[in-house]
């Protein structure tokens, strides 16, 4: 394998000048460039990038941080970070909290001691004050979750209007009496959307019953216990809004195993359009949010970021779709 030195001597140049072509920095006229490149390619020449990182502190790695890995949410997200990181020679490591704050300190520690280039946090159940605090050490990008005042950038949607916007569609198109199963309130995307229900109501000048809104639920389990609790509380016919799609499909079965005609008689609706949303029978009526482009656009911008560029917007709110189906139109 050909050395740096046997690139110079052959381009008869200096080690330093190679040194500058191979990490484009420096002056370099482009004749001095294209001799040393074509060197290079000759002599089949690799830099020792590990070498090269050790010596910059650079890794070339992001970290995205969040609570489950299984989350099909997630999943897509995920796939869209690392796809803009491959394509441009950065390495994705997950970090999967699984809820536990003692696991999700220990990427915490990895960043403090500058193991990767950036992080990615998706609806991080982390204190803010050590988001800002990681903020300092490696640049941060929040998914689905803000800091107000903060400066760090984020991707979502606008969790408040889509859940304000399937409220309403369900008081226009389905029974007056609603009911919503929330998102843990620990989780800024869960609290703007049960904010959402609620303006939803208020401006259709309906009354909020509190008895009817079950809270921190967020998988099938949670969603089939909840609609139990909300069919012992109130008769059919009831509209039901809920903080997900994993945990109205849980919702979706517990009445239907109860005879509840859908949408007849209890009409559901979700948010993300997971994929199983569209198999369910009838199929889930949901909020379309594009999974893949916010994982993308985190990671445009974190890499942007480790070029030295500021963010050209703190708040990247992207577009979502009231996805209307079955459980919710008759």
């Amino acid at each position: 394998m050909a050395t740096i030195e046997e690139v110079a001597k052959k381009a008869k140049v200096s080690t330093a000048t190679v040194s500058r072509v191979i990490n484009n920095n420096g002056p370099i006229s482009e004749k001095t460039r294209g001799k040393v490149m074509k060197v290079i390619e000759q002599l089949e020449y690799s830099p020792n990038i590990l070498a090269r990182n050790f010596r910059t502190r650079k890794t070339n790695t992001i970290i995205t941080v969040l609570h489950d890995i299984c989350n099909p949410v997630l999943a897509e997200m995920i796939k869209g970070m690392e796809d803009v990181a491959y394509s441009n020679d950065y390495c994705l490591l997950i970090g999967n909290s699984g809820s536990n704050p003692e696991r999700a300190m220990d990427y915490i520690k990895a960043l403090r001691e500058k193991r990767a280039d950036g992080v990615i946090f998706v609806t991080p159940r982390i204190d803010e004050a050590i988001i800002i605090e990681i903020n300092k050490i490696v640049p941060v990008v929040l998914v689905s979750d803000y800091i107000e005042d903060s400066h760090i950038p984020s991707v979502r949607v606008d969790d408040y209007r889509a859940s304000y916007q399937i409220t309403e569609h369900l008081i226009n198109n389905s029974h007056k009496k609603i009911a919503y199963i929330a998102g843990p309130q620990n989780i800024k995307i869960a609290v703007d959307r049960l904010k959402g229900f609620k303006a939803a109501l208020k401006d259709q000048n309906m009354n909020y019953d509190s008895s009817l809104v079950i809270m921190d639920n967020s998988s099938l389990e949670d969603g089939y216990r909840s609609m139990g609790e909300i069919l012992s509380r109130t008769e059919v016919p009831v509209s039901v809004v809920v903080y997900n799609d994993e945990t109205a499909i849980g919702a979706l079965e517990f009445a239907k195993e109860k005879g509840c005609k859908i949408p007849e008689e209890v009409s559901i609706a979700g948010f993300d359009n997971i994929g199983i949303a569209s198999l369910v029978k009838p199929r889930l009526t949901t909020v379309d949010q594009p999974k893949y482009e916010i994982g993308a656009t985190s990671m445009k911008i974190m890499l942007g970021m480790l070029q030295g560029m500021d963010p050209q917007c703190e708040e990247n709110i992207l577009d979502y779709q009231l996805i209307i189906r079955e459980s919710s139109e008759f």
